[in-house]
């Protein structure tokens, strides 16, 4: 009956290992080759920026007549002085004062402005102004990029497909992990 209760416990502790060592191979990983069949390119197209360093300088001077706004500012003063004293006496006081500045601020504009174009120099100075700009630009270029390749591989006698960043060779890597299902 000995014996027996030893042999018994051996077989136990030898099928305990052998499953332990079961699952660890079962659970690991290694790496193998496959044979690259085909690789085919992966491409984008980027837009390039590049400056252009042949500048182009471009001047330009421009007369213009300054017109003062005298003509504008008296005739607004006069035409609300006038509006005040007609509607003084009246409920619209303010609203004639409003209207007639503006009324008098458009007469005064208009023969400020006629004045002007005929020739006469009422407060109107001549003057020019100079302009001048640097035109400098970006060169655009359209461009193919190889962002990645579509590798098809075999493994086994099976055909793979993968994508991958760099060109594989003949031979592809590959990371094997054995699991339980």
């Amino acid at each position: 009956m000995k014996v027996l209760l030893n042999t018994f416990l051996a077989l136990v502790i030898c099928s305990i290992s052998v499953s332990a060592n079961a699952d660890h191979k079962r659970n690991s990983v290694f790496y193998k080759k496959g044979k690259v069949i085909e690789v085919t390119p992966i491409y984008k197209t980027v837009t390039i920026k590049r400056p252009v360093y042949d500048c182009k300088h471009y001047s330009s001077s421009r007369n213009y007549h300054h017109k003062d706004a005298l003509p504008t500012v008296i005739g607004a003063t006069i035409g609300g002085v006038i509006g005040h004293k007609i509607f003084k006496k009246s409920r619209l006081k303010h609203a004639g004062t409003i209207a007639g500045a503006i009324v008098g601020g458009v007469i005064g504009n208009d023969i400020g402005t006629r004045h002007h174009s005929k020739g006469h120099k009422s407060n109107g100075h001549k003057k020019s102004r100079h302009h001048s700009q640097t035109n400098c630009g970006y060169e655009t270029e359209l461009v193919r990029k190889i962002v990645g390749y579509h590798v098809t591989y075999r493994y086994q006698g099976e055909l793979f497909t993968a994508r991958t960043i760099n060109h594989p060779g003949k031979r592809i890597k590959l990371k094997i992990k054995v699991e339980v299902a």
